[in-house]
């Protein structure tokens, strides 16, 4: 256990919010799937609504997959980059497939996309570019 600890003490700092973000982001999952309901661009959507437009599902393979890379950044594995790319990925696709089984494709959609696309550029070019994420996998060898 103290090997983990020092390895996120070792961590550069955005590496650090990542991984903790990973950790946070199942309880999105949780609160997601026990609310009664959900507001999407400002639409309050019963639960039922949220799950069979896709939402939910969504939810749990993403919080899946942040958690899993999570936990491989903190074992200094650097399979936790492409497991957590592939998460924001999914998650940016994610938002038109569920607006428009909502019916809610608008520009606040659009903007969600867009945004989330420039986030996973910036995010896979700093995870994969990086010399300091380089050298914090690199000193696991």
């Amino acid at each position: 256990m103290w090997h983990r600890w020092k390895n996120f003490t070792d961590m550069p700092g955005l590496l650090k919010l990542i991984v903790v973000s990973g950790f946070l982001f199942p309880l999105f999952v949780i609160t997601s799937i026990i609310h009664s309901s959900v507001n999407v661009f400002g639409h309050d959507l019963p639960e039922e609504t949220w799950w069979i437009s896709g939402g939910d599902p969504f939810t749990v393979v993403i919080g899946s997959l942040m958690w899993s890379a999570a936990i491989q950044l903190l074992k200094r594995s650097i399979i936790g980059v492409p497991i957590y790319v592939a998460a924001w990925i999914l998650m940016t696709i994610s938002i038109p497939i569920v607006a428009i089984r909502l019916s809610l494709m608008s520009e606040e959609a659009m903007f969600s996309l867009t945004s989330n696309l420039i986030i996973v550029v910036i995010l896979a070019v700093y995870l994969y570019r990086s010399k300091s994420v380089r050298n914090y996998f690199h000193a696991a060898t």
